[in-house]
């Protein structure tokens, strides 16, 4: 079974690991329901591919793409649909606001996220790095 390998959390990334229905036609990374654009009408009535059990984008056919890849690749609608502020009750447009600011964060700033390679070299000073379970704490992405 194939699993979701878009990278969650915003100081500390790590892959999401749930389940994946899809693959991105951009980046070719496998992703879960939640972070697909346009949610689960994107990719009803498309086959899957027998190998892999995912669903991808067939010739002719719209791209199917990740959150990740629809915020980089759509740059300035995005920006106008948040440049008054952000307020929404629908979770896609959650999900895309928040891969919309990490990319936008990360491209103003020369800040690079924590990765598996970074936790390696600290683990010896703290554990916190490791339990995301918890909230409200200094290492919580």
């Amino acid at each position: 079974m194939k699993r979701c390998q878009i990278k969650t959390g915003f100081f500390v990334l790590k892959e999401c690991g749930a389940v994946a229905v899809a693959q991105c036609s951009s980046c070719k990374k496998n992703f879960c329901i939640d972070h697909i654009y346009g949610g689960l009408q994107s990719i009803q009535n498309r086959k899957k591919d027998e190998q892999s059990g995912l669903i991808k984008t067939q010739t002719g056919e719209e791209p199917i793409l990740c959150l990740e890849c629809y915020a980089k690749k759509n740059k300035e609608t995005v920006t106008k649909q948040y440049q008054g502020g952000y307020s929404s009750a629908n979770t896609t447009d959650d999900l895309l606001w928040y891969f919309y600011m990490r990319d936008s964060f990360y491209r103003d700033t020369s800040f690079r996220p924590f990765d598996d390679s970074d936790k390696d070299s600290i683990k010896n000073h703290t554990n916190d790095f490791d339990d995301d379970t918890s909230s409200n704490t200094f290492y919580d992405s």
